[in-house]
């Protein structure tokens, strides 16, 4: 995730967010909320290593698959999960997808366009995590409460 940055102070504010996100769904979110966790720790450590230009592909090119297995994945876990904020995890990847596509075609997007565009899908998917595991800790705060 947060694929084309350098580290600058926008990589750094991007890195921290994620982080925190994704500290918080395994700290306090569910199975589904830690499995999204992990998909987006991992996916964003492969995004920064991609960038270490030690492969034969071009960053682009590695940052794309690792957005379509996080589409992928996030698409099981909103099959698997009775929770919406999956769904629109995935929306946010289809964001990235189009971005994707449009480079591919040569359509004209700029550059500063693609990459907004990835980034601000990227927020987005860390905010609806963070906003899914606010709800399952909730939810499962109420349900103990009750069961008192």
């Amino acid at each position: 995730m947060f694929g084309i940055y350098g580290f600058d102070i926008y990589g750094l504010v991007a890195l921290t967010a994620t982080f925190l996100g994704c500290g918080f769904a395994l700290w306090k979110g569910g199975k589904f909320e830690q499995a999204g966790a992990v998909l987006t720790f991992f996916a964003q450590v492969g995004a920064v290593l991609a960038q270490q230009d030690t492969s034969r592909l071009a960053p682009k090119d590695v940052i794309t698959l690792i957005d379509i297995a996080l589409l992928i994945g996030f698409g099981v876990v909103a099959w698997k999960s009775t929770r919406s904020w999956p769904i629109f995890a995935a929306a946010f990847m289809m964001i990235k997808m189009t971005a994707h596509v449009t480079s591919w075609l040569n359509l004209e997007i700029g550059t500063f366009a693609y990459i907004s565009a990835l980034n601000i899908a990227d927020y987005g998917v860390v905010t609806t995590l963070a906003i899914g595991t606010w709800n399952a800790w909730r939810e499962r705060d109420a349900l103990d409460f009750a069961r008192r």
